[in-house]
């Protein structure tokens, strides 16, 4: 019985002696060097680099289907952005940028609200207690059409 199964563990105790032998010659990897400028570190906080790219998608995706066809650069009051999340965020920072984007490409007018709201103060200033000489005319004032 010993001659029978004598070639089963001499076939098992090379076959694992292969194995052992060879360890982990099987699953080589590759390594590339890559020179650390110009890549972006990656971090868990919220930053500049993070606020362009936010600001740049969602421009994109606004002005994908934006103006509607026929509307040459329709006029748009920005009004603010609400931050619905538990994180700080400078949503200031955001609305600006993206008007900037919106801006810069041509596709719309953009109507200030804070100064349109300091306007209407001085005009209504001069209308209760100014002259009708030293009084300046009222102009014709841009509505928007749409809000952002």
């Amino acid at each position: 019985m010993t001659t029978k199964t004598l070639p089963w563990k001499c076939i098992v105790a090379i076959s694992a002696a292969c194995l052992l032998g060879s360890g982990c010659a099987a699953f080589r990897i590759s390594v590339k060097d890559k020179a650390p400028v110009g890549s972006q570190p990656l971090t868990a906080k919220y930053d500049q680099s993070d606020l362009l790219t936010l600001a740049k998608q969602a421009c994109d995706e606004l002005l994908a289907e934006f103006p509607p066809p026929g509307e040459d650069r329709p006029v748009i009051v920005e009004m603010g952005f609400q931050n619905r999340t538990k994180s700080h965020l400078d949503m200031k920072a955001m609305a600006d940028t993206i008007t900037t984007h919106m801006l810069n490409s041509r596709k719309v007018q953009i109507v200030d609200a804070s100064l349109r709201d300091n306007l209407l103060k001085e005009q209504g200033y001069q209308l209760a207690n100014c002259s009708p000489e030293t009084r300046r005319q009222v102009g014709k004032q841009l509505g928007a059409k749409y809000m952002l």
